[in-house]
């Protein structure tokens, strides 16, 4: 039997509703094997994301059998 099995998850976030004057929310942008394939997706959107409005991050998450 082996243990959880670790993936990585890109999130974009809205900023919080007293910034935008709307609901704050968060949507799954992928999944990833290994943080570098994360952080590299992440990267790429960075280039053209407006950060004023939204948050990207890589987070570690346990998927169980």
């Amino acid at each position: 039997m082996t243990g959880p099995v670790v993936v990585f998850v890109l999130l974009a976030t809205a900023v919080s509703t007293a910034e935008v004057g709307g609901p704050a929310g968060s949507q799954t942008v992928g999944y990833y094997a290994t943080a570098g394939e994360c952080q590299t997706d992440l990267l790429r959107l960075l280039k053209t994301a407006d950060r004023s409005r939204v948050r990207l991050d890589c987070q570690p998450i346990r998927i169980s059998e």
